[in-house]
């Protein structure tokens, strides 16, 4: 975990690290070739040209615009106020650090698995490899912040793919970010630090210090960078703002995750893992605001309970990234899901133990579709039905895998199902259920390492 030290005094550090020691202790859619929006409404990047059309995805998405505004105890807080020391959260019943809002945006451009694959077969020399990839991976299409039938792009140098990375993504995080303060009805200068995430492209200063700019957030709030952490980096951007929520109650913690492996990720078309990867990533963006407040000011929204990581020390060379002379070189092993199998029962058991938990009290999951593979490893290590991941399968079939920004995708298109469920049972005359009371939310990360937390619906 990284901290903006320059932002922190002496005992703002240690009175953050007392707060994290009490913790521990306690969519677009292809048809016919066609891009179509689907019914969560997650809206497309600014780079796009044209209006799609607004063809409903067969998916039980709601408005993710219609969040009922969040009734903040802080609307007449000054700006000094959102800012004071950091002070440890007494671990009191009637407070809690939760997620109080989501909002995904896809990136502009949207192409068919097929059309992808015949891009690419004039340059693949085991075109019946490249074959078998694309038919059997369950992804329907995928959405880039670049043009992908422009190749040129696979023969840039990292130099010029970063600089095109900062041109492309700037619009779409200011637009995502805008959009989870607006539709949580908070007031931005109650914002007090902001956790950037990206694993496809490096820059200082960073999305955090553009976002603040941009948005007009307080000078004064905090910055976190988290780079190069994969698919898993939206959890451990999660744990950051957790650790932030509970160490500054009655602010907000911004967290915006982007990423753009159409312009940073190197392909070498003799390459078989670099064929794997060129199937299944795909770009997006997505902000979440994370929260501490009294408990009976969160109701309806997704407390974060805990969080664990497991390194798996047997996966090391599993899944490995670095930087080369033409972008970034991500090497996938088949040994990753392999790996998970073995290591997520055990890990994950233990963990809900822990909460006199067991893995038949969880009633949703949110977990990274990270290929098929990934989820056919997390369903056979933990010995789920089919069923519990059909949200994860949902999101990979229209959008791929979006690195770190996928899981949120699927926890947004719970969180949307939830108040569905509630609103249902509400206008039926029915009191609320625990139907959908626990949940987790998890993905993988270089070392490799499941990352991991203990979600709970707030009544």
């Amino acid at each position: 975990m990284v901290f903006e030290t320059s932002t922190l005094s002496t005992s703002e550090i240690k009175s953050t690290i007392q707060s994290i020691t009490n913790h521990h202790n306690d969519l677009k859619v292809q048809v016919n070739g066609e891009c179509l929006k689907n019914s969560l409404n997650i809206p497309v990047g600014l780079a796009q040209p044209t209006t799609p059309p607004s063809s409903p995805m067969p998916s039980p998405f709601i408005n993710s615009a219609s969040t009922t505004p969040l009734v903040s105890p802080l609307a007449s807080m000054s700006v000094s106020d959102s800012h004071s020391p950091l002070s440890p959260l007494n671990n009191s019943s009637n407070m809690a650090t939760a997620i109080v809002g989501i909002e995904p945006i896809s990136a502009p451009h949207c192409k068919s698995q097929k059309d992808i694959m015949k891009l690419y077969e004039s340059k693949v020399p085991e075109k019946a490899f490249l074959t078998n990839v694309y038919n059997n991976c369950k992804i329907r299409q995928r959405h880039f912040f670049y043009d992908i039938a422009d190749l040129s792009i696979t023969e840039a140098k990292t130099g010029e793919r970063n600089q095109m990375f900062a041109k492309a993504i700037t619009a779409t995080i200011v637009e995502a970010a805008e959009r989870v303060i607006k539709n949580t009805g908070i007031d931005r200068s109650q914002i007090s630090h902001v956790v950037g995430v990206t694993s496809t492209g490096m820059l200082a200063p960073s999305i955090d210090a553009t976002l603040i700019r941009e948005l007009d957030l307080p000078d004064l709030a905090g910055r976190t960078m988290i780079n190069f952490m994969g698919c898993g980096a939206a959890v451990i951007g999660l744990r950051t703002a957790y650790v932030h929520a509970r160490a500054r109650p009655n602010t907000y913690v911004l967290m915006v995750c982007v990423e753009a492996s159409s312009i940073n990720m190197d392909i070498d078309w003799s390459n078989r893992s670099h064929l794997v990867s060129s199937c299944i990533f795909s770009d997006g963006a997505v902000a979440a605001l994370v929260s501490t407040q009294p408990r009976d000011q969160l109701q309806g929204r997704i407390e974060i309970v805990d969080e664990m990581s497991k390194l798996m020390k047997d996966s090391m060379s599993a899944l490995h990234m670095h930087v080369g002379d033409r972008g970034i070189d991500l090497t996938l092993r088949p040994e990753l899901a392999s790996c998970i199998t073995r290591n997520i029962k055990p890990a994950v058991t233990t963990f809900l133990a822990n909460h006199k938990l067991t893995l038949q009290d969880i009633h949703f999951w949110a977990v990274h579709p990270g290929g098929r593979r990934i989820l056919e490893s997390v369903q056979e290590g933990l010995e789920l039905p089919i069923e519990e991941l059909a949200d994860s399968y949902d999101i990979m079939k229209w959008y791929g895998n979006m690195v770190s920004c996928s899981a949120l995708f699927v926890l947004k298109r719970i969180m949307n199902r939830i108040k569905s469920m509630e609103e249902e049972s509400s206008n039926n005359g029915h009191s609320s259920t625990a139907i959908m009371d626990n949940g987790m939310i998890m993905a993988f990360s270089p070392g490799a390492s499941i990352e991991a937390m203990l979600l709970k619906l707030i009544h």
